[in-house]
């Protein structure tokens, strides 16, 4: 499932080459090859670190405001 969702994720922020090494995992966990699993897992790896460096470099680092216990809201099911 976490495979799955890093390739289509990866391929809709454009991040080709880690989409295409998540794809070859799923396929491979989805045959049951554990060697080809234990031999991509560090170039996925690998991928997926120089993405996030990407991101890191492009987007400003955010801060989010503490909340104010009055500014949260808490939707609960109605009793029937």
């Amino acid at each position: 499932v976490q495979i799955h969702a890093l390739k289509s994720t990866s391929r809709m922020i454009g991040a080709g080459a880690l989409s295409r090494c998540a794809a070859g995992l799923e396929a491979a966990a989805d045959e049951g090859k554990t060697d080809a699993i234990a031999q991509g897992h560090p170039g996925l790896m690998e991928q997926y670190r120089s993405v996030l460096q990407a991101i890191d470099r492009v987007l400003p680092q955010v801060q989010q405001p503490e909340e104010d216990e009055e500014d949260v809201l808490e939707f609960l099911p109605e009793e029937t």
